[in-house]
């Protein structure tokens, strides 16, 4: 997205209970000494689920993320990524507030940059980071609540460049199902790509049709 008009909106939502979760940042994650692998973030196995959502926008505040964190539910895990471009030259990380925290500089761990060969722009890059605002989440989520949370991302700096944030939790609760969560970052090429998940006991193909068993947040 190379508009400095972005359209403020919710790029991604929970997709319910599944017992194994990929949610890769992709399109957000570039890299090209890392071209099309997928690294684990983060994994957690347990009786829990997973939330995640996003949002971008050239206002200020940007906008609303929304998370679902159940009534005696743990916060396990929580990242907020964000996803930018420049047309100036390298990628350089952002300062985003959520909450009224800052998170800038050394708070970010880059997924990588990427510029793009050949372009129209030969300084045009792509680039994404990741934080972790696992502390700030469990905070922000107390002891949990029967409806949807809705957090404000207050500002984002170079915000005409900043194509938005993601909110990715992952929370244990003893009366969810046990399940296998996994955050994956990385690189996917444009024109397609395969990543593999291997699992200790093979899926069946009854298995394989049973949407409630495996999903992809991407």
């Amino acid at each position: 997205t190379q508009s400095t008009n972005k359209e403020k909106g919710r790029t991604m939502r929970r997709i319910g209970r599944k017992i194994f979760i990929l949610s890769a940042a992709i399109a957000a994650g570039l890299s090209t000494q890392a071209r099309a692998e997928l690294t684990i973030a983060y994994q957690f196995t347990g009786n829990g689920n997973w939330s995640i959502d996003g949002v971008g926008g050239n206002t200020t505040p940007v906008g609303t993320v929304q998370a679902t964190v159940p009534v005696g539910a743990t916060v396990e895990k929580a990242f907020l990524y964000s996803s930018l471009y420049s047309l100036t030259g390298p990628i350089t990380a952002p300062s985003v507030t959520l909450e009224g925290t800052t998170y800038s500089g050394a708070s970010w761990t880059s997924l990588g940059s990427y510029q793009p060969q050949p372009g129209p722009n030969p300084n045009f890059w792509l680039g994404a980071f990741r934080t972790d605002v696992t502390s700030k989440v469990s905070t922000l989520a107390g002891g949990g609540s029967a409806s949807l949370f809705n957090w404000t991302v207050n500002s984002e700096t170079p915000t005409t460049v900043v194509d938005g944030e993601v909110l990715a939790i992952v929370y244990s609760l003893p009366s969810e199902m046990t399940r296998t969560i996994a955050f994956l970052d990385g690189y996917s090429t444009s024109s397609g790509d395969i990543t593999t998940v291997n699992f200790t006991d093979p899926l069946t193909a009854a298995q394989l049709l049973d949407p409630s068993l495996l999903s992809l947040g991407i």
